[in-house]
């Protein structure tokens, strides 16, 4: 992944001449997943974190239907190993405030 610096002014180039390898060129683009994350050219972490709020949900809102029935301190448990999972956020360096806020209201 190509990834411009911080400093606009050390920009060489916006255009690249096509890269192959075996034949076919390289695709270049904008976003790309790598190891369930999701890194992009700008280096912000918003679609990651749009990408762990999306997850968050998914995660929460099955063991909330399967054990509705047991005890409060059962569900807390339950929640904490299987919905709480904030592996590679350390990635977030570099996002917009009104994501990350979102993020936060899902776990209040």
């Amino acid at each position: 992944m190509v990834v411009n610096p911080s400093d606009n002014s050390k920009i060489v180039s916006n255009v690249f001449s096509p890269f192959m390898i075996n034949g076919p060129a390289v695709e270049f683009v904008q976003e790309f997943r790598y190891l369930g994350h999701i890194l992009s050219c700008k280096m912000r972490g918003d679609s990651d974190i749009k990408r762990e709020i999306r997850n968050m949900y998914m995660r929460t809102n099955m063991p909330t239907q399967r054990y509705k029935r047991c005890s409060i301190n059962v569900k807390i448990g339950i929640f904490r190993a299987y919905c709480l999972c904030l592996y590679g956020v350390c990635l977030w360096s570099h996002y917009n405030a009104c994501t990350l806020s979102k993020f936060k209201f899902c776990y209040h």
